[in-house]
């Protein structure tokens, strides 16, 4: 995450990619995406906690929901998403923290 948002490249690659008629096309009932069937993952590490049950952070991951957005504007609905969080936070649960991401990353690699 860059500043609650995407990197720079990832949200150029999102703007060069919103293609009328090719990721998807306009309807009498508006836009319908059109990678029905496709998947995305999308791994994402923070030095602060963003994603989880009772987490509330003082800024939201502006990124993840412009993201998760776009791909459900393009048609996709099997979104996934594994966050690396809080080794800023607090610095002595690195391990645990990056263990616990590969681990996930692992099981929906296996899934996806």
């Amino acid at each position: 995450m860059y500043n609650h948002f995407l990197p720079a490249e990832l949200k150029q690659y999102l703007d060069l990619t919103a293609v009328a008629h090719k990721t998807f096309k306009y309807t009498e009932k508006g836009a319908v995406g059109l990678l029905k069937g496709k998947k995305e993952m999308h791994i994402q590490a923070a030095g602060g906690l963003y994603h989880g049950e009772g987490i509330k952070p003082t800024l939201p991951d502006l990124g993840s929901i412009y993201l998760d957005n776009t791909m459900k504007f393009y048609g996709i609905d099997n979104i996934n998403s594994v966050y690396i969080e809080g080794v800023d936070a607090d610095p002595t649960k690195r391990d645990d923290i990056v263990n616990a991401a590969m681990n996930e990353a692992e099981k929906k690699a296996k899934e996806f």
